[in-house]
């Protein structure tokens, strides 16, 4: 068991003995891509992001010096202070591993002999980042051509992000400077942003090609494996397993040097994974995400009546006219392989989906109100508890309410409850009045003073229930009606660093539990997360802030 983190020194050692010929191929040059950042103030580059990749053939004799892959940099509207270029250089694998010395004794990194900006970095032990299967590798969207068995990854990490904070608080200056990227070079930076600052050192394995996706005509999966011409075969072992509801449908593990065998592996609609080890260096050769296999494909056959549907439907303005839509008379389908149909699946997956069910319901995933016979105050009541529960497991870093028709008493109720000191508490409304109810008088509760408008309504109010304010940071605004951008939608959102998370509430606050509405979590809250910031920093004058603390 290890007792110390990996060490730069460690990936300078695995960097030379996977470049050893035959291991994992036969490598002839490396190939760097440099993504760097100039800032106004300082010339000096500051790397955004660099990849190092081996490539077989020989050194060429052209593009040894670093050379721009764009004549102009790149800019991006709202990073004013910042500039990008892209560079390309070939070196030797000597030349690699003269860089990576030079750093673990001086602590700087060198491109084409001068130094180069950049945070202090934190080796990481080799990963192995299989190709894209019926499931989509992350890691993919920054290597380059990983389309084969497979690469081994050496990465060096920039753990604190200091000099790109911006990509962190606004996203989208990110997405918008990777889509510059990609006119240039495929590197999707925007969909890893972990990997800003990083230096990544790929090695594909090409030693060998394997093949474990084939299926035989009884259906088991085969293994097929083929040497590089320069390569001296070895015994490989094959394994491959189906994992559904955490159980193992099925295992089988074959040893091989060269040509196909079979693996008594059921094709089922669980699919399964495949590893390929070399016993003799210890080293994964290929590896598969869960894999799916097409046993049968249906046609299906539509025939429209030849008579379609009219009536007149209005447009934007209210106008009527004639519209005409094509009604299928009927479908006939055709099914071509295994039309047999596996009832055990079927029964399984109802049991997880029933359970899953429950499951969101505990943890406040997904869960409906308004259908118990309890009263609409009741259920308000448990509405409003469950957001203040989403609050309490993960509002530590901070919880955000975006209602337009959110007003002071909804935030008394749920973001005062934050049991987290200091955490960053906002709260965006459009001043809207509630549905259904009266809108009261301007001089409400001020007969002698001047008209009590929505802002001053809601200053009052939490000026009369804020309390002692002990520990909270909390900020609310407001949405003037020429500024900013109308909403509808409403959310609860955790704008955690390690990424923002986010529930449609169905329903305004005031409104909870007392109709029928969903409380569910979204799939992406970063984009969410991003949304609101949008429309927050767009509302930044004193009118639209409503109050405070501190």
């Amino acid at each position: 068991m290890r007792s110390s983190a990996w060490t730069i020194i460690e990936t300078i050692a695995e960097f030379t003995r996977l470049t050893k010929p035959g291991v994992l191929g036969f490598y002839g040059f490396i190939e760097f891509t440099s993504i760097v950042g100039f800032y106004k103030k300082d010339p000096k580059p500051v790397n955004l992001f660099g990849l190092y990749v081996a490539q077989e053939g020989n050194l060429p004799t052209s593009g040894t010096t670093l050379v721009p892959l764009s004549t102009n940099r790149i800019k991006v509207r709202g990073l004013k202070d910042w500039t990008f270029g892209i560079y390309r250089q070939y070196l030797s694998q000597a030349d690699l591993e003269h860089t990576l010395n030079h750093y673990s004794q001086k602590n700087e990194w060198l491109v084409d002999g001068k130094s180069l900006q950049i945070e202090t970095l934190t080796p990481m032990p080799p990963l192995f980042v299989p190709k894209d299967s019926t499931v989509t590798v992350p890691m993919n969207g920054v290597l380059k051509n990983n389309f084969f068995n497979g690469s081994y990854v050496l990465e060096l990490w920039d753990a604190e992000k200091l000099r790109f904070q911006e990509f962190e608080e606004k996203p989208a200056l990110l997405q918008s400077l990777t889509e510059e990227i990609r006119t240039i070079v495929p590197i999707g930076l925007a969909a890893l942003s972990d990997r800003v600052g990083n230096i990544v050192i790929q090695l594909p394995v090409t030693v060998c090609s394997i093949d474990t996706n084939s299926l035989d005509e009884s259906g088991r999966v085969t293994a097929a494996v083929a040497w590089h011409p320069n390569a001296t075969p070895r015994p490989v072992q094959v394994v491959s397993e189906v994992l559904h509801d955490e159980v193992l449908a099925g295992y089988d593990n074959a040893q091989i040097s060269v040509g196909t065998i079979r693996l008594e592996i059921p094709s089922t609609t669980a699919g399964a994974i495949a590893r390929v080890w070399d016993p003799v260096n210890r080293l994964l050769l290929a590896a598969s995400p869960r894999t799916h296999w097409i046993e049968k494909i249906s046609t299906r056959i539509r025939l429209e009546d030849s008579v379609p549907r009219r009536f007149r439907a209005p447009d934007a303005l209210g106008q009527f006219s004639w519209q005409e839509v094509p009604v299928a008379g009927y479908e006939t389908t055709f099914t071509v392989g295994n039309s047999q149909i596996d009832h055990r699946y079927e029964w399984t997956n109802k049991r997880i989906y029933l359970h899953e069910r429950a499951r969101l319901k505990e943890v406040k995933e997904f869960v409906q109100y308004g259908m118990a016979q309890s009263s609409q105050k009741d259920e308000h009541d448990v509405a409003v508890g469950d957001l203040r529960k989403l609050i309490e497991w993960h509002g530590k870093e901070g919880a955000w309410l975006w209602d337009p028709y959110l007003n002071a008493t909804d935030i008394l109720k749920t973001l005062f409850f934050s049991p987290h000191a200091n955490s960053d508490l906002r709260a965006l409304s459009a001043g809207a009045p509630i549905p259904g109810t009266k809108v009261p008088a301007p001089n409400a509760g001020n007969l002698y003073g001047p008209p009590f408008d929505w802002i001053t309504q809601q200053r009052v109010m939490l000026g009369l229930h804020q309390g002692n304010r002990r520990s909270i940071k909390f900020e609310f605004r407001v949405r003037k009606q020429v500024d900013g951008r109308g909403f509808h939608d409403r959310f609860l959102i955790f704008p955690r660093r390690n990424g923002a998370l986010a529930w449609s509430l169905g329903t305004s606050v005031n409104s909870l539990g007392k109709q029928h509405h969903i409380l569910q979590k979204v799939s992406d809250g970063q984009l969410v997360r991003d949304a609101f910031i949008d429309l927050w920093d767009a509302l930044t004058t004193t009118d639209q802030q409503v109050w405070k603390i501190p």
